[in-house]
């Protein structure tokens, strides 16, 4: 069983960059990241083939990554390492997995507020590192989706090492960083707007659509490792009611990701474009040219669910299908799934 989790794992968690995967695979000494690995790959294994005996081995490894976590969180000379906090963050991968009700958030949700606690612990020292920045990456995409659960805005900490990236040569062109820039702007905008301080509907729209540019940039610079195909759907995937009758195929489960990731963070976006406009249109506070607006951040957020679900065929075990037309973010959000800007608003 340790066997068929480990290779579990590297099929469906580990980014070979193009190389084999063989060649690729990594010796892993360290217990705690050892029993997370095994536990995550043996439960993503136990979804998509919907088997209870492979997900109560994989809550048995869950256990056990736990206890061997916290031995380590309990010593200051491992609490800082790399594999503690990766471990961590595979735990509350396991959740987001296995979740499917109130006590698994909860449990995500402490796992977080442990991510959180190490990357304050760690300091500016990681940022000088890659590894440290991807793992800090890792951590802060779970630590913001938190808190736009909670309605928080980012804390300042997470801010302050975020700032660290921006000065960096291959900022610019590395999606995952714009993306989560992008979403650290979602996070504080979404709380903003719940306690009343963005200010009027007007301002609302703006300042949506101006984190959405940036958002909806984040691949236009990306090299060809973000790319995915968009296929027709397999006939048991497309006779679903309401799926979309094609499918997208990722080179890496990580590109999959942040793929998701952005389009998640643009369909709040234009969910509360579109709240605000049919308010404020209600009492008769916005121009008429807002009504464009409103049905193109309607048709955006069903192209984006569309998008979402496009992903699930290849995470769910279906075999890809033969024929294909290669994609790039350029072609497939950017500009397909197109929105008005903030400069073509203007008020009467």
């Amino acid at each position: 069983m340790d066997d068929y989790a480990l290779a579990c794992f590297y099929k469906y968690h580990f980014d070979s960059h193009g190389q084999s995967p063989n060649a690729a695979c990594p010796t892993v000494r360290d217990e705690a990241l050892l029993a997370c690995m095994k536990a995550l790959g043996l439960a993503t294994q136990a979804s998509v083939i919907r088997s209870p005996h492979l997900a109560a081995g994989a809550r048995g490894f869950y256990v056990a990554g736990i206890n061997h976590t916290n031995a380590a969180l309990s010593s200051s000379c491992t609490a800082s390492l790399d594999s503690t906090l990766l471990a961590v963050i595979m735990l509350s991968y396991f959740e987001n997995t296995t979740g499917t009700d109130s006590r698994s958030l909860t449990a995500w949700s402490q796992h977080v507020s442990g991510c959180a606690a190490l990357i304050q612990l760690r300091g500016k020292e990681q940022m000088q590192r890659g590894e440290g920045r991807l793992l800090f990456a890792m951590a802060a995409g779970n630590m913001l989706s938190d808190c736009a659960r909670a309605h928080a805005r980012v804390p300042a900490f997470v801010a302050e090492l975020m700032e660290a990236t921006r000065e960096l040569p291959q900022y610019a062109s590395d999606p995952v960083w714009v993306i989560l820039h992008s979403w650290m702007q979602v996070v504080d905008f979404y709380s903003d707007m719940t306690d009343g301080r963005v200010g009027d509907a007007p301002a609302v729209v703006e300042r949506a659509l101006l984190i959405d540019q940036e958002l909806s940039s984040a691949f236009d610079n990306a090299s060809t490792h973000w790319a995915f195909e968009t296929l027709p759907a397999p006939r048991q995937y497309s006779d679903e009611t309401g799926a979309p009758s094609y499918v997208h195929w990722y080179g890496n489960a990580f590109a999959g990701q942040q793929w998701t990731a952005l389009r998640n963070g643009r369909i709040i976006l234009h969910s509360v474009i579109g709240d605000t406009i049919q308010k404020a249109a209600r009492l008769a506070l916005l121009a008429p040219i807002y009504n464009t607006q409103l049905q193109a951040s309607a048709k955006l957020v069903r192209d984006l669910q569309m998008d979402i679900l496009a992903t699930a065929p290849q995470y769910l075990g279906a075999a890809k299908p033969l024929s294909s037309q290669t994609s790039s973010g350029k072609t497939t959000v950017t500009r397909d799934h197109d929105h008005r800007t903030g400069a073509d608003l203007r008020f009467r």
